[in-house]
């Protein structure tokens, strides 16, 4: 990780940011295999909304049982947002999960942003040991 001079000199923490400041469009959250017990995740979800406008984002996350195409709502809070300078926005994210039981899964993150109807969704695969 790198931090600008600049940042250094302000004594500003790393963010998000810092970690995520070239992530392209529809990349996934990093997320594989899940040990039995595992009752939450964080996750990062890139959006590319209109400039301008006030914010106001609703997040729609489902995790889909697969062979089956079971979905399942699961409860979620952004924890935290960032822009970086060339206007991406980052969405910091806790997500609940039930119990599940083991196989594969499809964890599927929608950020709708409400003023300009703008939607940005992630999917990455999951497996539930």
């Amino acid at each position: 990780m790198r931090i600008s001079e600049e940042k250094k000199q302000k004594n500003e923490t790393p963010s998000i940011i810092n970690f995520f400041p070239l992530l392209p469009r529809g990349c996934s959250p990093l997320v594989k295999v899940l040990d039995a017990g595992v009752t939450r995740l964080w996750a990062v979800v890139p959006c590319r909304f209109q400039p301008g406008l006030a914010r106001e984002v609703e997040l729609d996350v489902h995790l889909i049982k697969l062979p089956a195409s079971e979905r399942l709502r699961l409860d979620s809070e952004i924890l935290e947002v960032k822009e970086s300078e060339d206007g991406a926005v980052f969405l910091s994210l806790e997500i609940n999960l039930p119990d599940l039981e083991p196989g594969e899964y499809e964890l599927e993150i929608a950020a709708l942003e409400s003023a300009a109807q703008i939607q940005e969704t992630v999917k990455t695969s999951l497996f539930r040991k």
